[in-house]
Parts: C-alpha cells; structure tokens; sequence
C-alpha cells in the first residue's frame, strides 16, 4: 500500500450486539409493569368512584361500557381484586424475563403498554360520554306549557 494512497473511513457505530436479559434487565420489566399496575387500578379504586354519585343523583342513563367500568370499580374496592391481582405484574415481568428472543420481549413490552393505553382511553369515554348526555340535558331548556 502507498502512504498517498486515502484510507476509506467507516462512520458506522458498531452494533454492541443483543442485550442479555440480566438481573437489571428483571428489574426493570418489575418496575414497569407495577407502575403499569398502579395506574390502572389508582384509575379504578380513586378515580371512577367519583362518579358514582354523579351518575346517581342525576340518574343518568349508563351505557354498557360504564356499566361494566363501575362494575369493575366496584369489585377491586369491595372484593379487594386490587390485591388479589397484585403478583401479576411480578408474573408478567418473569414470563417476559424468560423470554430469550429479544424482539418477542419487545413485542411483548409493547402489548403491555398498548393495554394500559387502551385501558385509559375506555375509561375516559365510558365515563365521559353519560357525562356529555348530562350536560345535554341540563342546557336544554325545559319545554313551556
């Protein structure tokens, strides 16, 4: 090779290859998923409740969604589900941990998430849409004899 002859540059960065699933990596699918957990039944045991009233002193018609988001608001509460689901996200973040396919982890990971989101956006219409029925009703003025 001639020293006059120009090196070709590589500016690629170098792929550190597949992350194992070590305890850290546990660790962090436990978090997740609690912090999963936690939300949705903070949604279900503090949230929903608050609109019991509502619903009943004005004695809104309750669509099916409603009905089973106060149903299901109700048993966490009153049956205690909130605990009896408790080890489940410990049960999701093994399974996922267990998984040596990095990619299935991923889409596993992404599942978990696209649940809780789904979750949210159900409860914010079935809690939302009587209250819109609500409102209606209110603002329209009452026919005159």
């Amino acid at each position: 090779m001639d020293s006059h002859t120009p090196h070709k540059l590589d500016y690629r960065i170098p792929s550190p290859g597949p992350r194992k699933a070590g305890p850290k990596y546990l660790a962090s699918r436990l978090i997740s998923s609690y912090i999963g957990y936690l939300l949705v039944m903070a949604v279900l045991v503090f949230f929903v409740p608050r609109f019991v009233p509502v619903f009943s002193n004005f004695q809104v018609r309750l669509t099916a969604p409603t009905r089973l988001l106060l149903r299901a608001s109700e048993l966490c509460i009153r049956d205690y589900l909130w605990m009896i689901l408790l080890p489940l996200p410990a049960l999701w973040a093994l399974a996922n941990f267990s998984i040596p396919n990095a990619q299935v982890r991923r889409r596993l990971r992404l599942l978990a998430f696209l649940f809780v989101s789904a979750f949210l956006v159900f409860t914010l219409l079935a809690l939302f849409v009587p209250l819109l029925q609500l409102i209606q009703g209110v603002s329209t003025p009452a026919p005159r004899p």
